[in-house]
């Protein structure tokens, strides 16, 4: 079977954000069995593993995908819909609401490029998770320590809380205002822990619980 040659693809940066056509540096492929034909025979398709580099900050990635993806697209590749092995990419649960993953997706594309931009889209993320969860309040502090209330958070959550509240206010109102890579980082780290405990903890916790039922 011939090897498919991809010399450049466009997608979407998943280091810097921006949608550019990435140089590739490295494909490998390797045939995969994945069942008989009608007539017994054993049938083989193509496992690509390609590297790319981005001609804006110079970072790589590592994109995978199989030969039956690319007739699932119509004999053509949307490297933004194939699998990223590099930098690996944070997944949600499915009942997770939409609203909140557009968000903070839309926020990874711009955090490294404008850390303020960051800060002032995870807040958005915040009121969305707000609006999912029906938290109450006058305004998006007390809507989040209902939200706190609710699902009896650590208390330490609403120093966290706040400090991400408090950043993006500043971000969108302070013309001076700046956010530093590390805060943005910070930024980040709290608010995949907040949206840990609320989604993704019930979620592994309701797996175990329903797998224990089976084994009794």
């Amino acid at each position: 079977m011939e090897e498919k040659k991809i010399k450049t693809e466009i997608f979407t940066c998943p280091h810097c954000g921006n949608k550019t056509d990435h140089k590739e540096l490295f494909c490998d492929s390797k045939d995969v069995f994945i069942g008989f034909s009608s007539n017994g025979d054993k049938v083989y398709t193509q496992d690509y593993t390609i590297v790319y580099k981005c001609p804006t900050c110079s970072n790589l990635t590592i994109k995978s995908f199989i030969a039956d993806e690319i007739d699932d697209f119509g004999g053509e590749i949307n490297m933004d819909y194939i699998h990223t092995i590099y930098p690996t990419q944070k997944e949600f649960p499915e009942d997770m609401p939409e609203t909140i993953t557009k968000t903070y997706k839309e926020a990874l594309r711009v955090k490294k490029i404008s850390p303020i931009s960051f800060s002032i889209l995870i807040r958005k993320g915040l009121e969305a998770l707000c609006e999912a969860q029906g938290a109450t309040g006058r305004n998006l502090k007390e809507r989040l320590l209902s939200i706190i209330k609710k699902m009896e958070l650590p208390n330490k959550f609403v120093e966290m809380i706040d400090s991400m509240r408090l950043l993006g206010n500043k971000s969108a109102h302070e013309i001076d205002f700046t956010i530093t890579n590390k805060q943005a980082e910070s930024l980040d780290y709290f608010f995949i822990a907040i949206i840990e405990y609320v989604y993704i903890a019930p979620n592994k916790i309701a797996e175990i619980q329903k797998s224990l039922k089976v084994e009794n």
